[in-house]
């Protein structure tokens, strides 16, 4: 059961409707970090952003695949990032560094594969598309990746939510499955669709951050 955690619903929200912000960065890339067995996978699955694909794994090549399609999906869901980490180190660090070219600038052309894919992967790119992936680790498999990822930039584009539940979370958890609401049934639900736009930040909003960024200084 999903109790208590609004907020980390609402950051997924919004990580779902940036796809929809023009003359911005793209779609925002997310990474769940939690303990295990704490409803990384149902908090992904209960905001799916559209146009996305859920996948349990993926490699540099299962990745050429998808871009190699006619419509690509928007959003690449891993509900478990420890498997892909997993993976042979030769492996997982190819499929590392196309994903962050992915998130990040795109692709033009990957020299060795087959022609297909290049095709494609220049007329994304010409067009502006770029993936984005939402994804859920382990502290611990965080805390032996971030130095590596900071150094290459994964780190910066893919924004890290580290989450634990409190005493009281723990309690209505424990209540809810002892009361048999605990279903487990992770479903797949799609977040509306928007309009492409700006965002519009209300000015009272704007002048708190303004002194944030640039507070007054003193004469």
């Amino acid at each position: 059961t999903v109790i208590g955690v609004e907020r980390l619903i609402d950051a997924l929200l919004m990580v779902a409707a940036s796809q929809y912000v023009t003359n911005g960065m793209g779609p925002i890339s997310i990474n769940l970090i939690a303990p295990s067995d704490a409803g990384k996978t149902g908090l992904m699955l209960s905001a799916l952003p559209n146009n996305a694909r859920v996948i349990n794994d993926f490699t540099a090549a299962s990745l050429l695949r998808i871009v190699g399609e006619k419509r690509p999906p928007t959003y690449l869901v891993v509900p478990d990032f420890n498997v892909a980490m997993n993976d042979p180190p030769t492996v997982a660090n190819m499929a590392m560094a196309l994903m962050l070219a992915l998130i990040a600038e795109g692709i033009t052309e990957i020299p060795g594969v087959e022609e297909a894919y290049k095709v494609r992967a220049k007329a994304l790119h010409a067009r502006g598309l770029r993936f984005a992936f939402v994804t859920g680790m382990t502290p611990e498999m965080f805390y032996s990746r971030r130095g590596k990822w900071r150094n290459t930039g994964l780190l910066r584009r893919l924004v890290p939510i580290n989450y634990v539940y409190s005493k009281i979370t723990e309690k209505n958890v424990q209540q809810s499955i002892e009361s048999g609401a605990d279903l487990l049934q992770y479903l797949h639900t799609k977040t509306p669709r928007l309009k492409r736009g700006a965002v519009v930040i209300p000015h009272a909003a704007a002048r708190r951050l303004l002194r944030v960024v640039h507070p007054p200084t003193e004469r």
